[in-house]
């Protein structure tokens, strides 16, 4: 899904409450397969994945209807943020589900949308110049020991070069590490 979805045209908004509930199943049965030959199913959201599908979103059905022991999940905190959401709620809400985290973010002023991805409107930013409170997004996931690994991701449109937007995310990291 990380290509335009307007593309796709209609179809995503045929997407249902229905459709991630057999994802989950899904998710449930493949994951109990793999984790016989050591491998851990993971999920990854989009901001399509918090679309109101009659008062609850596809992330939330995802992640209450896939066993814990099996299926783990990977926040993209810009696709959270684009779709309107705090990725912090969220490390609060399911404190046990979320292992891995994307730190992506995006600068002031961005497009809410779930149904179009980060890339394809708005400019990310580096990690500490966008709108995510990172000391506190650390913090809670901290307070809640579950989360293992994080991964910085940049795409689509910076505000600077690839290599100098990881420069200058990396030293806001490890100035936030400092402190």
């Amino acid at each position: 899904m990380d290509a335009n979805f307007e593309q796709f045209g209609p179809r995503y908004e045929k997407i249902s409450l229905s459709d991630y509930t057999w994802n989950a199943e899904q998710l449930n049965l493949c994951a109990e397969s793999l984790k016989r030959h050591g491998i851990r199913t993971g999920y990854h959201n989009h901001a399509i994945d918090f679309k109101n599908l009659g008062g609850t979103r596809g992330f939330d059905t995802l992640i209450q209807n896939t066993d814990p022991s099996l299926v783990c999940f990977e926040m993209d905190c810009g696709h959270v943020i684009h779709a309107g959401y705090d990725p912090i709620a969220y490390l609060d809400k399911y404190p046990t589900r979320i292992e891995l985290l994307h730190l992506k973010d995006l600068m002031p002023g961005y497009h809410v949308s779930t149904t179009l991805d980060t890339e394809d409107k708005d400019t990310n930013a580096e990690i500490g110049f966008g709108t995510i409170d990172w000391k506190k997004l650390f913090e809670t996931a901290a307070r809640h020991g579950q989360v293992k690994h994080y991964f910085v991701e940049h795409e689509g449109k910076m505000a600077h070069p690839p290599l100098e937007a990881l420069q200058i995310s990396y030293n806001y990291l490890v100035k936030l590490a400092a402190n």
